[in-house]
């Protein structure tokens, strides 16, 4: 009977058996956005947000200003397009702060611009898929016509996949962090996309257009 009122063992209470599990971020954001999303704003910094939108952005542009035969030498470009890469991005998370209250959402700055910063890594391994395009692109490889436009089309289908899959990420990320529904935080990225690319793309327009008028 003294079994049954004896104090539990030390080992039971150990805060150890009690922690959350451990994810490999940048596998598991791909098939588990919001665990993954738990586990990195419990911890990861911050920083890391930067880093990996400056990982993804910088490649984009410099291949974004080469498929439309924008000289790369033109580097104050492709400097500049970086820094409203970012600059919309800080918009983006932003806007999605001030208008939380929309869907009823509870997250905070930092919360969402980590969700926007880690969300960002499927497109990030989709920069791999632009370097046979960049190769196949520029001439530095010659191969038959067909064989060429099938390559072209198979990589712009994984283009495409992994841009609807880094948009659902983004998605379910953000939907972590304000603790709502896929679909709120659905209609929730999609009215922030649109007004933060409303000033952001439209001065970007007004000034490279300024440009190379004057470069001209």
């Amino acid at each position: 009977m003294d079994e049954l009122y004896r104090a539990p063992k030390a080992d039971l209470l150990d805060p150890s058996k009690f922690e959350s599990p451990s994810y490999n971020p940048w596998l598991s954001i791909w098939l588990q956005p919001r665990a993954t999303m738990r586990f990195v704003l419990r911890t990861k910094s911050i920083y890391w947000a930067w880093f990996l939108l400056l990982i993804t952005c910088i490649p984009s542009v410099l291949w974004g200003l080469e498929r439309r035969d924008i000289p790369l030498n033109y580097a104050v470009v492709a400097i500049v397009g970086v820094v409203f890469f970012i600059l919309y991005f800080l918009l983006f998370t932003s806007i999605m702060y001030a208008t939380r209250g929309w869907v009823k959402g509870g997250g905070n700055w930092r919360g969402l611009f980590i969700a926007v910063g880690w969300s960002s890594v499927p497109f990030m391994w989709g920069i791999l898929i632009d370097l046979p395009y960049w190769v196949l692109y520029s001439g530095t490889v010659t191969l038959d016509e067909a064989l060429s436009e099938s390559i072209f089309y198979g990589l712009d289908g994984l283009t495409s996949v992994i841009s609807v899959w880094g948009t659902a990420t983004l998605i379910f990320c953000v939907a972590e962090v304000h603790k709502i529904s896929f679909w709120k935080s659905l209609l929730h990225t999609l009215l922030s996309t649109i007004f933060a690319l409303i000033p952001v793309g439209g001065l970007a327009y007004w000034l490279f257009f300024q440009y190379f008028m004057f470069a001209a």
